[in-house]
């Protein structure tokens, strides 16, 4: 008995690709976090450091933080050093609390993608419950970051 083989045929792959409509928003939010350092044990008066990680996906020369709605301020004279997600420092011109009460920090060159860690401090850390603080990049693009306490 003699069985045929079936003709070869190269494997058959489909793809289906699909396209939004509309593209991707021009501006979308930010994404961001505030890390916090706990306080001290014995609730001393020394600053915690706060870190914001800011995901940058286009060019990003701004960060300003509205501590205003928490009972705490930034102590700008503490230092105020800003990184990327693989240790490189990045450059700062300026980092002030301005009149209104906003932390705003600007960076030497805009940076294009990846993630930003701005490093500073602030007078304390606000007790309990759930916390933000609005962050505003490149003076138009406005966000929360949600306040975690590590450790």
């Amino acid at each position: 008995m003699s069985v045929a083989a079936p003709p070869s045929q190269p494997a058959t792959v489909e793809v289906t690709c699909w396209t939004p409509m509309a593209g991707p928003s021009p501006d979308p939010e930010p994404r961001t976090t505030l890390l916090a350092d706990p306080a001290a044990p014995g609730g001393t008066d020394a600053p915690v450091s706060h870190t914001l990680v800011l995901e940058v996906d286009a060019p990003t020369r701004s960060v300003a933080v509205d501590y205003r709605s928490l009972d705490a301020a930034v102590v700008p004279d503490h230092g105020v050093h800003v990184r990327t997600d693989d240790g490189d420092p990045v450059a700062v011109s300026e980092a002030r609390v301005a009149g209104d009460g906003t932390f705003e920090v600007t960076l030497a060159e805009p940076r294009t993608d990846g993630a930003l860690f701005v490093e500073y401090a602030v007078t304390r850390n606000p007790s309990g419950g759930r916390h933000t603080v609005g962050v505003v990049v490149n003076g138009a693009r406005e966000t929360e970051a949600r306040l975690v306490v590590v450790g």
